[in-house]
């Protein structure tokens, strides 16, 4: 008979909710803790297995995640809680009902809602005394808490506790487990037990995946940075190249620019000489027709002369 009923959402608060429920269901037993995705038969209609099992429970643990109170339907339209036929509304108000000891359960550094952010079917959720769980490194001693807290609530005592020696034997056990993570193998996990350092090993296998991350994280991040100073060095050299380029471009328009000016300076050589050639032709063409109205004259004179009969005559 399920004794403790989780209501979570699994779009809230799934990581912490599965964390939590796999330590109540070492502890109390899994016949004793009740969480749907792992209690509903194939087959079965949700809402008359959930009523069914509310009504065997004395204790509900209300999870709240930071998106509790905010997650919306899927056309984004409505709050979940503000639906009538919403699971986990429905949860609460049967557990209300029934006189259930309801828990609200913080989670991920949640922390609880206002009276006016609850549909008022279950706005005397507010009036209840909230319990934390908090993550590493925090979570072994709210959870041993919490469990301490359903012990009291559900008459059950608490486990013997297990002498020096056992302890020494589990510590040892535990260490022998995760001895590789000092090797940079970060796939080992130690053995989580019923027991009292069930707790521990499972807070040791969440710093290893706490660290197998952050050493993806920094690879990733090295990879980003080798990838980025590559990018660098590829545009320093394109820089180059183009500062070549352009060394060579301002020596060619130089060279033409030289070359441009030694035309010009010919040209203008060629102009004057042009120029002077023409005035020597001008100049002889005045000389020319100059002689030739002197020859011509000349030749008029040559033309007009008479030898006198005396000198004839002589």
């Amino acid at each position: 008979m399920s004794r403790i009923f989780i209501s979570y959402r699994r779009d809230d608060s799934g990581a912490a909710c599965g964390r939590i429920y796999e330590h109540l269901r070492n502890h109390f037993g899994r016949d004793n803790v009740f969480k749907d995705v792992d209690d509903i038969p194939y087959g079965t209609r949700f809402p008359d297995y959930l009523a069914q099992q509310l009504a065997d429970c004395r204790v509900e643990l209300v999870v709240i995640g930071r998106f509790w109170v905010t997650l919306k339907t899927p056309d984004g339209k409505r709050r979940r809680l503000d639906v009538s036929d919403d699971f986990v509304r429905t949860e609460i108000e049967t557990g209300l009902r029934a006189g259930l000891v309801v828990v609200p359960l913080l989670v991920d550094n949640a922390t609880m809602p206002r009276s006016n952010q609850f549909p008022a079917s279950i706005r005397a959720l507010a009036e209840f005394q909230g319990a934390q769980v908090r993550n590493d490194p925090d979570f072994a001693t709210d959870i041993q808490r919490l469990i301490h807290q359903l012990e009291r609530w559900l008459g059950g005592k608490p486990p013997d506790l297990p002498t020096a020696h056992a302890l020494q034997a589990q510590m040892e056990k535990i260490l022998e487990q995760i001895s590789a993570v000092g090797d940079g193998d970060l796939r080992v996990q130690a053995e989580v037990t019923p027991d009292t350092l069930g707790v521990l090993a499972d807070s040791c296998n969440y710093m290893i995946e706490e660290l197998a991350r952050v050493v993806s994280r920094i690879r990733e991040s090295t990879f980003q940075v080798t990838s980025a100073a590559q990018r660098l060095l590829n545009i320093n050299s394109a820089v180059e190249r183009q500062t070549k380029m352009v060394e060579n471009i301002a020596k060619a328009a130089n060279e033409r620019a030289q070359t441009a000016e030694g035309i010009a300076s010919a040209m203008s050589t060629i102009t004057e000489t042009a120029r002077q050639t023409n005035a020597a032709i001008r100049d002889a063409n005045v000389g020319v027709t100059y002689l030739a109205d002197q020859a011509e004259q000349l030749r008029k004179f040559v033309a007009n002369f008479r030898v006198p009969d005396e000198v004839t005559q002589e």
